[in-house]
């Protein structure tokens, strides 16, 4: 047991950490530093009237008397409780007690330390934790955390569906052994740059193993980097399709410009023909119309062709009003 002298008055009283000295008997409260009353808001001579259970709110009397029975011996004891201001205001509290000799009768020494704010702060970290976790959960894009060597620290559920691996199966395993494909891709490349660099890699790669696309995002962070990946395989998919209808309407808007042009011409040749032909037999007018009706059949193929998307296979026509003008 401690046994106080002048030495110990003068760190008592000027220690910055709130003391205070009770009578384990009678609780009444023998001697209390600066730090002590101005953590509770009493004057020091306010202070001596009181005993330990005037700062403790009337719910936790109960739980006082059961923690004062563990206070038998020299033992130092360490507790956490709630303590009451002389505003009313509650405050959590951290106690560690220890067994003195105070006039030459036993007591107990106090060390009340203030751990509202430390408490506090905890709750609202952990709020933000469990709203980010919450948040990552229900996001659709895949999100995961390796730590610099490579140890999964999160998979989110978007994660186990993109990959068909579980959380159980790929949290704290090294994430280059479990997968190790991407290890031999650009993924542990750009892996390795943002360890070292300040802005995120945006980057698509595809994996052959599973025939899926992924366009991912990489950002370093306190842990090591975090990873937010997306199955774009059916983009993909739609981009190959769009470019080969592009490719091949391209090629249905060559061949057809060039299968117009000539019907378009046999048409004029004929209409040419009929408009400066002075004398002309009533069989050749029927013959050269049979032509223009050819003509405009070949037209409309074109139309119908185009409207399908398809080239026009080429005909060989391409001299029939000039064949027609010399027959004539």
């Amino acid at each position: 047991m401690l046994k106080l002298g002048v030495d110990f008055e003068v760190l008592f009283s000027a220690n910055p950490q709130p003391l205070l000295i009770f009578d384990p008997e009678t609780l009444q409260v023998l001697n209390v530093n600066e730090a002590a009353c101005a953590q509770y808001g009493y004057c020091r001579e306010d202070f001596l009237q009181l005993t330990v259970k005037d700062i403790r709110p009337a719910n936790e009397i109960e739980a006082l008397n059961e923690a004062l029975k563990d206070l038998s011996g020299d033992r130092m004891v360490k507790q956490s409780f709630t303590h009451l201001r002389n505003n009313g205001e509650i405050i959590n509290v951290e106690v560690l007690s220890y067994a003195v000799m105070h006039d030459g009768k036993p007591a107990r020494l106090v060390v009340p330390i203030d751990v509202t704010e430390r408490l506090l702060n905890k709750h609202r970290l952990e709020t933000a934790l469990a709203k980010m976790e919450n948040t990552l959960e229900s996001i659709s894009d895949g999100h995961f955390t390796l730590s610099r060597d490579g140890t999964v620290y999160s998979w989110n559920k978007a994660a186990e569906q993109l990959t068909g691996v579980s959380r159980e199966n790929m949290l704290h395993q090294n994430f280059w052994q479990m997968i190790p494909l991407a290890a031999q891709s650009a993924f542990y490349t750009h892996f390795l740059h943002t360890l070292v660099g300040e802005e995120p890699l945006k980057f698509e790669e595809y994996f052959s193993d599973n025939d899926k696309w992924f366009y991912t995002s990489m950002r370093k962070s306190d842990e090591g980097v975090d990873i937010y990946f997306q199955d774009i395989t059916e983009i993909k998919r739609q981009q190959k399709e769009l470019k080969l209808k592009n490719q091949r309407l391209e090629e249905v808007a060559y061949f057809n410009s060039h299968e117009l042009r000539r019907p378009v011409a046999n048409i004029m040749g004929l209409y040419h023909l009929l408009h400066t032909a002075d004398q002309t037999s009533c069989t050749d007018i029927r013959e050269i119309i049979d032509k223009i009706m050819v003509s405009c059949r070949d037209i409309d193929a074109v139309i119908q062709r185009i409207d399908q998307a398809q080239p026009v296979p080429a005909v060989n026509r391409s001299n029939d009003s000039a064949a027609a003008i010399n027959a004539l």
